[in-house]
C-alpha cells in the first residue's frame, strides 16, 4: 500500500495533492476511487469544515473519468471499518458483551468531533448513519461543567460538542477554566495544553483535560442512548492518542453512564478504543469490496465508471 501524508496548506489545492500522490504511486490506471472527506458531502463543491481546502466534484470527475468515484464523509469511512477491524485493532474499556445485531456508534475527537452510527441489516450487511453530531449543543451534568459551558457560549454564541471536544476544544476549555479563575493565560496550542497537563504543574490544563473527558463522555452517552448501541460505543481520534494516559477511562465510564434512570441501560453498552491508526482507510477498502448496490447506499456521492 502506498501512503503519503500531505499538509492541507492554503497554497496547495486538493486536486493538485491527489495528482502528486498518484504520480508517486506510479500513475497506475484506477478502477475505483473512494475519498473520505472531513465535511458534509453536499452540492458540487465541498468546503472542508476545519481546513481551507475545497473539492470541486466536476473537476475531480474529469480527472478520474475512467474510474468509479465514491465520496463519503470521513466518519462514514471510519464507521465502515468497524465490522472488519481485528481484535488487535480495538481495546475494550469494559467487560460488556457485544450484541452483533445491535447498532454501533463511533465518536472521534480530532480537528473537529466526528460521530457516526452503523445499523445492522442482517446477513452481515451494515448501513452507516452519519450526520453532523459534532455540532449538537453540548450538555452538562454538573454546575462546574455548566459554568465552563456558559463562558464558552458567551465567547462563541453556541457551545457545540465540537467546540469543546476536539483539539481546538482543549484550548477553549483551558481558556474558559482560566477565565473562571480570573487568570490571563498565553495563547497555546492543543499540544501545549497536553504537555502542561502531563507535567502535573498546571492545574488549569489538568482541569481542561478533565472537562474534555466529561464532555466527551456526556455526548457519547447521549449517542449510545439514541442508537441503542449494544453493538458497541467506539472511541477514536487523534486527540485521545495524544492525551495517552491523561485520558481517564474510569472517569469516562462513570460520566458516560450517568443518565439517571437509564444508568443501568448504559452500563451494559460495550465500550472500546480503536487503537488502529487511520481506520478510515480500512473502511474505504471495505466499501470498495461491497457489491455495487451496497456501495451506492453507503456513499454520499457516486459516479459510475466511464466505459
Amino acid at each position: 500500500m502506498h501512503r503519503q501524508v500531505v499538509e492541507a496548506r492554503e497554497d496547495l489545492d486538493f486536486l493538485s495533492a491527489l495528482k502528486s500522490f498518484l504520480k508517486e504511486a506510479g500513475d497506475r490506471a484506477l478502477v475505483a476511487t473512494a475519498l473520505a472527506v472531513a465535511a458534509p458531502i453536499r452540492g458540487r463543491v465541498i468546503q472542508m469544515t476545519n481546513r481551507g481546502w475545497r473539492i470541486d466534484i466536476p473537476a475531480l470527475e474529469r480527472y478520474l473519468s475512467g474510474s468509479e468515484l465514491l465520496l463519503l464523509n470521513d466518519f462514514t469511512a471510519q464507521v465502515l471499518a468497524l465490522p472488519v477491524l481485528g481484535a488487535e485493532s480495538c481495546r475494550a474499556l469494559n467487560d460488556r458483551p457485544v450484541h452483533d445485531q445491535s447498532a454501533r456508534v463511533l465518536l472521534g475527537p480530532g480537528t473537529g468531533l466526528g460521530m457516526a452510527g452503523l445499523l445492522p441489516l442482517g446477513g452481515g450487511r451494515w448501513r452507516p448513519v452519519v450526520g453532523e453530531g459534532g455540532h449538537m449543543t453540548q450538555a452538562a451534568l454538573e454546575d462546574s461543567q455548566a459554568d465552563v459551558l456558559a463562558r464558552v457560549r458567551r465567547r462563541f454564541g453556541h457551545a457545540s460538542v465540537e467546540r469543546v471536544v476536539s483539539g481546538a476544544g482543549l484550548v477553549v476549555l483551558f481558556q474558559a477554566v482560566a477565565e473562571g479563575e480570573g487568570k490571563t493565560v498565553p495563547d497555546l496550542s492543543p499540544s501545549d495544553v497536553v504537555a502542561r497537563a502531563a507535567k502535573e504543574q498546571c492545574p488549569l490544563a489538568q482541569a481542561a483535560v478533565g472537562f474534555f473527558t466529561d464532555f466527551l463522555a456526556i455526548s457519547a452517552g447521549n449517542a449510545a442512548l439514541a442508537f441503542g448501541a449494544f453493538g458497541g460505543l467506539y472511541l477514536t481520534g487523534g486527540v485521545l492518542r495524544h492525551l495517552g494516559p491523561l485520558f481517564d477511562e474510569q472517569r469516562f465510564r462513570r460520566i458516560f453512564a450517568d443518565k439517571g434512570r437509564f444508568a443501568d441501560y448504559l452500563e451494559d453498552v460495550p465500550l472500546f478504543r480503536v487503537v488502529q491508526r487511520d481506520p478510515a482507510f480500512t473502511g474505504l477498502l471495505n466499501l470498495l469490496s461491497l457489491p455495487e448496490e451496497e456501495r451506492v447506499a453507503c456513499a454520499a456521492y457516486r459516479k459510475s465508471r466511464s466505459p
